[in-house]
């Protein structure tokens, strides 16, 4: 598979007012409701703030990804969705 970069957050639907360059996140994945403002018609996908813009990152089959506020689920991208892969931290 193919690891991307850590996202900061996987539950936000609408952009932070405040990005720093380089922060992460994965659109809505346990969100109800739409990715809105900037991100409109994004959801499930990687966004990333480039310090000027936002720039998407769609996924592809194999592709995984952490969370940088979760210490125990990596999300595994099945070709249709994320899905929550645990695994023990040591």
């Amino acid at each position: 598979g193919e690891w991307q970069n850590s996202v900061r957050d996987k539950d936000l639907i609408s952009p932070p007012l405040a990005p720093s360059a380089g922060d992460r996140y994965l659109i809505g994945l346990n969100t109800i409701g739409s990715a809105s403002g900037a991100w409109a018609g994004h959801n499930g996908e990687i966004a990333e703030w480039s310090g000027v813009t936002w720039e998407f990152t769609s996924g592809s089959v194999g592709m995984f990804v952490t969370a940088d506020d979760e210490s125990n689920v990596m999300y595994y991208f099945n070709g249709g969705s994320w899905e929550p892969r645990s695994f023990e931290a040591t």
